[in-house]
């Protein structure tokens, strides 16, 4: 079977989305090699992918939410030869030439509309719409996506959707033990610190984790390291960090994709507190590197970060910053934090997450050839 694969968000800084397109991608290709995979990228080349001899790069020079999708995707992937297509994005084309699958990796905007403006809520309804009507079948990675798939859109049967959760990549690991002063010092980053990884975006609620911190930044020397202050939603981010007691102690710090893994497992404690999320990689990567979570009680995470993290309610602030000064101020937590976060980081492999993606294409591939 020739597979087509929309990865034209793996890009040079990819996104969440970016990045499990080049990782599903690697481990289908190792998976089984009797299937032959395109991969779609605005450059049509994913240098990640070179050494895969199954791969082949085809160019589709536009963005996710180009008008070219409707107008140039569907001729690109019928001259690719594919006999399916997956896309990543639910900004799929009005028409394909093959049977198709979508993952649609969230909900976010059905849960808070007042995220975006009034005409790009309608495009998006729209899209979503079109999207699961004309795929074959829709992935998402947890149920409780899954679940909000079909509260939101009714007209999607649940017979039609297939929950895959996504993996953690190998090289979220804990951190060498020996010279992590130098390691921190290289890196610019804190003696003691927690951390969080994300976006800026309002469903990620960066303003109350800044208000948890500036209550718990009283009773213990830790700073607050974020992601550098850029996109949607930072300026209300650096908004709180000049407001709150403890402005001296965020830094936004840059975290370019290869010092993830150390940003992770030099940390005493990673923060996520978010309101929605359609799978959560960051607290899963942190949790390989060994470090103690705390996240919300809402959507997917209580799925992936199991009884291996501290779990609040997000919209309580006095909740957070007591769980952060219970991890900080608690040696004996965070050891078995950290062990109970590591075995739970083993229970989600790319390679699994590949394995039940090829069952959904043979699944859709067998019954056109009914």
């Amino acid at each position: 079977m020739r597979i087509a694969i929309d990865a034209r968000m793996a890009v040079p800084r990819p996104t969440g989305i970016g990045r499990v397109a080049v990782n599903l991608i690697e481990n289908l290709a190792r998976l089984d090699s009797s299937h032959e995979y395109m991969a779609i990228s605005r450059e049509g080349n994913l240098p990640q992918l070179s050494d895969l001899r199954n791969v082949t790069n085809v160019r589709a020079p536009f963005g996710h939410l180009s008008p070219r999708v409707h107008t140039h995707l569907p001729g690109i992937i019928k001259r690719s030869g594919a006999e399916l297509v997956h896309f990543l994005y639910f900004f799929t084309p009005l028409y394909s030439p093959v049977p198709s699958v979508v993952t649609v990796f969230d909900t976010t905007y059905s849960r808070f509309p007042h995220l975006i403006p009034r005409r790009r809520r309608l495009l998006y309804k729209f899209c979503m719409k079109q999207c699961m009507g004309r795929a074959r079948l829709v992935i998402c990675p947890s149920e409780s996506t899954s679940a909000e798939l079909c509260r939101f859109f009714p007209g999607t049967p649940k017979s039609k959707v297939r929950v895959i959760y996504l993996g953690v990549e190998d090289r979220f690991q804990p951190p060498p033990t020996p010279d992590l002063h130098e390691i921190r010092a290289s890196l610019g980053l804190p003696e003691q610190y927690i951390a969080y990884v994300g976006n800026h975006r309002g469903h990620k609620n960066l303003r109350r984790l800044i208000e948890a911190f500036s209550h718990a930044a009283k009773h213990v020397p830790h700073s607050l390291v974020l992601p550098r202050a850029e996109g949607p939603g930072s300026e209300i981010t650096l908004g709180a960090a000049a407001e709150c007691g403890a402005a001296g102690r965020i830094l936004f710090h840059p975290m370019p994709d290869e010092h993830l893994p150390l940003v992770y497992g030099l940390a005493d404690a990673f923060l996520f507190p978010s309101l929605s999320e359609g799978f959560g990689l960051p607290p899963l990567e942190a949790m390989a590197c060994g470090t103690p979570v705390i996240t919300s009680n809402a959507s997917s995470l209580p799925e992936v970060v199991g009884d291996a993290g501290i779990m609040v309610d997000p919209h309580d602030v006095e909740a957070l910053a007591e769980a952060i000064l219970r991890v900080l101020r608690g040696p004996d937590l965070r050891r078995e934090m950290q062990a109970k976060g590591l075995a739970q980081a083993k229970k989600f492999s790319w390679q699994e997450t590949a394995r039940q993606t090829l069952n959904v294409y043979e699944s859709v591939y067998n019954e056109v050839r009914r």
